[in-house]
């Protein structure tokens, strides 16, 4: 099942009115650049481009899958008249799940 088919103005309504957000992104990207000895801004292009290519990939009903982190998609998107749902789904790595269970 196509999400565009279900929501065809859903990439309109995410790109034009809901920014990718992190929460502490400067302190990240200060961290990325400081790592990399990048300049700030290079780095902040990077994250930036990172995020939305990974929100364009789920929008496209494609899941996105980070090795060591876990894998993305968007499950049964909804159409009903005026509302418009979507479930994104996030499944954990296995290592990730392993690492945060253990004790501390």
């Amino acid at each position: 099942m196509d999400p565009k088919n279900l929501l065809p103005d859903i990439y309109k309504i995410v790109n034009e009115t809901i920014p990718v957000f992190l929460e502490n992104e400067e302190e990240f990207v200060l961290e990325i650049a400081n790592k990399y000895r990048l300049p700030y801004e290079t780095a902040q292009v990077i994250i930036d481009l990172f995020f939305e290519e990974m929100r364009n990939a789920i929008l496209d009903n494609k899941k996105v899958s980070i090795p060591s982190w876990g894998t993305m998609h968007i499950s049964s998107p909804i159409s009903d008249g005026n509302i418009k749902m979507v479930f994104p789904k996030f499944k954990l790595a296995k290592q990730l799940k392993k690492r945060l269970n253990e004790p501390r």
